[in-house]
Protein backbone atom coordinates (compact mmCIF):
# COMPACT_ATOMS: atom_id res chain seq x y z
CA UNK A 1 0.00 0.00 0.00
CA UNK A 2 2.90 2.37 0.08
CA UNK A 3 2.84 2.44 -3.76
CA UNK A 4 -0.48 4.04 -3.07
CA UNK A 5 0.87 6.81 -0.65
CA UNK A 6 3.56 7.73 -3.46
CA UNK A 7 1.51 8.05 -6.19
CA UNK A 8 -0.79 10.72 -4.20
CA UNK A 9 2.32 12.58 -3.01
CA UNK A 10 3.82 12.65 -6.34
CA UNK A 11 0.28 13.75 -8.00
CA UNK A 12 -0.04 16.73 -4.96
CA UNK A 13 3.63 17.72 -5.97
CA UNK A 14 2.66 18.37 -9.72
CA UNK A 15 -0.52 20.07 -9.00
CA UNK A 16 1.43 22.45 -6.48
CA UNK A 17 4.41 22.90 -9.40
CA UNK A 18 1.85 23.58 -12.31
CA UNK A 19 -0.37 25.40 -9.96
CA UNK A 20 -3.58 23.88 -11.98
CA UNK A 21 -5.76 23.65 -9.29
CA UNK A 22 -5.44 26.02 -6.70
CA UNK A 23 -5.75 23.03 -4.32
CA UNK A 24 -3.90 23.73 -0.75
CA UNK A 25 -3.30 20.56 1.88
CA UNK A 26 -4.51 21.52 5.55
CA UNK A 27 -1.74 19.89 8.50
CA UNK A 28 -3.07 17.16 10.17
CA UNK A 29 -1.80 14.45 12.96
CA UNK A 30 -2.51 10.94 13.33
CA UNK A 31 -2.83 9.33 16.25
CA UNK A 32 -4.44 5.77 17.84
CA UNK A 33 -5.72 5.45 21.40
CA UNK A 34 -7.19 1.83 22.95
CA UNK A 35 -8.99 0.80 19.15
CA UNK A 36 -9.67 3.63 17.62
CA UNK A 37 -7.68 5.98 15.42
CA UNK A 38 -7.88 9.58 15.34
CA UNK A 39 -7.12 12.03 12.28
CA UNK A 40 -7.34 16.30 13.57
CA UNK A 41 -7.15 17.87 10.34
CA UNK A 42 -6.60 21.64 11.00
CA UNK A 43 -8.64 23.94 8.90
CA UNK A 44 -10.02 27.42 10.42
CA UNK A 45 -13.46 28.90 9.37
CA UNK A 46 -15.56 26.12 8.34
CA UNK A 47 -18.95 24.96 9.24
CA UNK A 48 -18.32 21.03 9.52
CA UNK A 49 -20.63 20.31 6.84
CA UNK A 50 -18.90 21.87 4.53
CA UNK A 51 -16.10 19.09 4.41
CA UNK A 52 -16.49 16.20 2.08
CA UNK A 53 -15.29 12.83 3.94
CA UNK A 54 -14.59 9.66 1.96
CA UNK A 55 -12.81 6.43 3.01
CA UNK A 56 -11.84 3.67 0.47
CA UNK A 57 -9.91 0.77 1.82
CA UNK A 58 -7.28 2.47 3.60
CA UNK A 59 -7.46 5.84 1.70
CA UNK A 60 -8.94 8.42 3.49
CA UNK A 61 -9.43 11.92 1.88
CA UNK A 62 -10.97 14.88 3.22
CA UNK A 63 -11.96 17.91 0.73
CA UNK A 64 -13.81 20.89 1.09
CA UNK A 65 -13.96 24.81 -0.23
CA UNK A 66 -12.53 27.43 2.23
CA UNK A 67 -14.36 30.82 0.88
CA UNK A 68 -12.88 34.45 1.58
CA UNK A 69 -14.91 36.98 2.84
CA UNK A 70 -13.72 40.24 1.87
CA UNK A 71 -14.50 43.50 3.21
CA UNK A 72 -15.85 45.79 0.68
CA UNK A 73 -13.94 48.82 -0.79
CA UNK A 74 -11.10 47.64 2.01
CA UNK A 75 -7.40 48.12 0.41
CA UNK A 76 -5.66 44.93 1.85
CA UNK A 77 -1.98 45.54 2.96
CA UNK A 78 -1.55 42.04 3.74
CA UNK A 79 -3.27 38.74 2.96
CA UNK A 80 -1.57 35.70 4.32
CA UNK A 81 -4.89 33.21 5.03
CA UNK A 82 -5.16 30.68 2.19
CA UNK A 83 -8.51 30.48 0.92
CA UNK A 84 -9.76 28.27 -2.00
CA UNK A 85 -10.48 24.39 -2.21
CA UNK A 86 -8.67 22.02 0.30
CA UNK A 87 -7.91 18.42 -0.15
CA UNK A 88 -6.30 15.67 1.76
CA UNK A 89 -5.17 12.47 1.50
CA UNK A 90 -4.25 10.12 4.09
CA UNK A 91 -3.17 6.72 4.29
CA UNK A 92 -4.39 4.99 7.37
CA UNK A 93 -3.00 1.88 8.73
CA UNK A 94 -6.10 -0.51 8.34
CA UNK A 95 -8.43 -1.35 5.92
CA UNK A 96 -11.83 -0.46 7.28
CA UNK A 97 -15.13 1.58 5.88
CA UNK A 98 -16.10 2.75 9.54
CA UNK A 99 -15.96 6.10 10.97
CA UNK A 100 -17.06 6.18 14.00
CA UNK A 101 -17.49 9.97 14.09
CA UNK A 102 -16.69 13.74 13.01
CA UNK A 103 -16.29 16.65 15.02
CA UNK A 104 -15.56 20.06 14.49
CA UNK A 105 -14.54 22.41 16.91
CA UNK A 106 -12.10 25.41 17.79
CA UNK A 107 -10.56 25.27 13.94
CA UNK A 108 -9.56 21.80 14.25
CA UNK A 109 -11.56 18.65 12.38
CA UNK A 110 -11.32 15.27 14.20
CA UNK A 111 -12.21 11.95 12.38
CA UNK A 112 -12.48 8.79 14.64
CA UNK A 113 -12.28 5.44 12.78
CA UNK A 114 -12.55 2.30 14.48
CA UNK A 115 -9.66 0.45 14.05
CA UNK A 116 -11.84 -2.97 13.82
Amino acid sequence: MTNIKIRHEIIELINFALNSNDVFEPLCDIFEKDDKLYIDLEIVGLDEENFKIEIDGNILTIAGIKRKESVKNAKYLRAERIFGSFKKIVEIPYLTTNIESVKYKDGILRITINKR
